[in-house]
């Protein structure tokens, strides 16, 4: 029996089986015959000899660990987001958009000291925490958490906007104690990844339509 290993995500984008390797940050899709023997072990089909043969590659990898009870392998599902967060214009030198931007510091120091599988460990726990002590949602927090961080942009390259921002943005408003998703997403042909933070089907800082191009591998 099989399970997905730790500090791997997967999901499975244009009938490509997609793995994201959280410990050195990256991704792996697969290829034939690896492909098919592992739609097969998550549709739960009878696995050939070949097939097992092919599965140990991934145990050797890491990707998969051996379990006496093995756990469904199911990707993580998520409403499409249909709106974006309204959010007003700022100064970039206002009170919230530099505390704004101190956490966009503080996320790209974090994921180079402690590297994105011990960040996304981190986030779980503290979302669980906040889960626990009860969750506080108030809808003009979202708007000025946007326009704080929408008003941070200019300060930052293209190539920045994405996987700190929403590590940033994820964690300003789990100290609010709001309870957002933050989603790692992945699309095919040609691959690329995403990162976005999104409440209900409002997506915070980016594009809805964006979003949803990308098919989701992780999501906290």
């Amino acid at each position: 029996m099989y399970r997905l290993g730790d500090g791997f995500a997967y999901c499975c984008a244009d009938n490509h089986a997609i793995f994201l390797d959280l410990t050195r940050n990256h991704y792996l899709c697969l290829e034939p015959p690896l492909q098919t023997a592992f739609s097969k072990l998550v549709e739960r089909k009878e696995l050939s000899q070949d097939d097992h043969h092919q599965l140990n590659n991934l145990l050797h990898l890491g990707i998969l660990t051996s379990d006496m009870v093995a756990s469904p392998l199911a990707p993580p599902v998520v409403i499409p987001a249909l709106s974006t967060v309204g959010a007003g214009k700022i100064s970039s030198f206002s009170r919230p958009a530099l505390k704004a931007l101190l956490h966009r510091l503080s996320a790209s120091a974090s994921l180079r000291l402690h590297g994105l599988n011990q960040i996304v460990k981190t986030l779980k726990r503290l979302k669980e925490e906040i889960r626990l002590q009860g969750e506080i949602y108030a809808p003009e927090a979202d708007a000025q958490a946007a326009s704080a961080f929408e008003a941070t942009h200019l300060l930052f390259s293209a190539n920045d906007r994405c996987l700190t921002q929403a590590i940033a943005l994820f964690r300003s408003l789990l100290a609010a104690r709001h309870l957002p998703l933050l989603i790692f997403g992945v699309r095919m042909n040609p691959f690329s990844a995403h990162c976005w933070v999104q409440s209900g089907e409002r997506v915070f800082c980016d594009s809805a339509a964006y979003t949803r191009q990308f098919t989701p591998i992780l999501i906290i």
